[in-house]
């Protein structure tokens, strides 16, 4: 049960909860558990010392989540700029695939200068 709701926890809202448990398909442990999790439902002095945990807790891991966002970011960049280089590389392939085509090269002398295959090449031709 508990599996379900966490993978599937937009579907559970407080009407589908309460019919799973009026047509006794949820069981009642699972009703009661749900029933405390809901922060308004917690008494304040709890709920004050809950929120004053997750704040800690942020502040704990603030540092490393900062860190992994930069390096995931650094990351994000390189690859961008690697995919930029190679789609360069490959473009000025095309357009000297292009220029020797068109000064009537073989296909496989083409092939062999552009590291193009055959097949990329007689689809410049067309």
């Amino acid at each position: 049960w508990w599996l379900s709701i966490l993978n599937h926890s937009k579907e559970y809202t407080e009407e589908y909860i309460e019919k799973l448990y009026k047509e006794e398909i949820m069981p009642n442990t699972i009703y009661e558990g749900l029933g405390r999790i809901k922060l308004d439902k917690w008494n304040p002095n709890l709920l004050q010392d809950y929120n004053r945990e997750v704040a800690e807790i942020r502040e704990f891991y603030a540092p490393q989540i900062a860190m992994d966002m930069k390096d995931a970011e650094e990351r994000g960049i390189a690859i961008g700029e690697k995919r930029g280089e190679e789609r360069g590389s490959l473009n000025k392939a095309r357009e000297m695939a292009i220029k020797m085509l068109r000064r009537g090269s073989s296909i496989e002398e083409i092939a062999d200068l552009t590291e193009l295959s055959e097949q990329e090449i007689l689809q410049l031709k067309k």
